[in-house]
């Protein structure tokens, strides 16, 4: 038995994207202690661009990157999210709480299928995107997108939902 003090969450790839980063997948990887839970990713192709897709478990909120060195995904993705946080007008006490939460990561296997199904509808809705002025910019696109995933029988919307957790975590 594993017993986790550290702050930790897990990345959870895509058979595609884990390859590529060539790791083997944490077989029982610890319960988040973040906020926005772990992190379901997979490498995704836009015209001639390569770029990883992560979205939270928790909130659906979505954060893009380029896959220039997909290795680098646990340590690059913060610095990702940390501009849609700024973005979504987070205070920065809470963004570096939730960055201090994303120190250490395990890569682990996707297990829900309704977070897979909202990464694959966002990657089907960024074939429409006509103009990518920043990562940033385009993930929030997609926050805006009313999703369902899971036993909810309601619509949110990732940005929401994310600024709604963030705030409750406060109290």
């Amino acid at each position: 038995m594993r017993v986790i003090s550290d702050p930790v969450f897990a990345i959870r790839c895509t058979t595609r994207l884990m390859d590529r980063m060539r790791v083997k997948p944490d077989p029982i990887p610890p319960p988040p202690t973040t906020v926005l839970g772990d992190w379901y990713s997979n490498v995704i192709r836009i015209g001639r661009t390569q770029l990883i897709l992560a979205v939270s478990e928790r909130t659906l909120l979505p954060v893009i990157l380029p896959a220039v060195d997909a290795k680098s995904l646990p340590r690059r993705m913060p610095e990702y999210l940390f501009d849609v946080l700024k973005r979504l007008d987070i205070p920065l006490s809470t963004i570096d709480r939730e960055l201090r939460e994303m120190q250490q990561s395990v890569i682990a296997k996707t297990a829900s299928r309704s977070v897979l199904g909202i990464l694959n509808e966002f990657t089907v809705a960024l074939h429409y995107r006509d103009e990518v002025d920043s990562l940033a910019n385009v993930a929030l696109w997609l926050a805006e997108t009313p999703c369902h995933a899971g036993d909810s029988s309601k619509a949110t919307f990732p940005d929401r939902a994310t600024v709604a957790a963030l705030k409750e975590s406060l109290h």
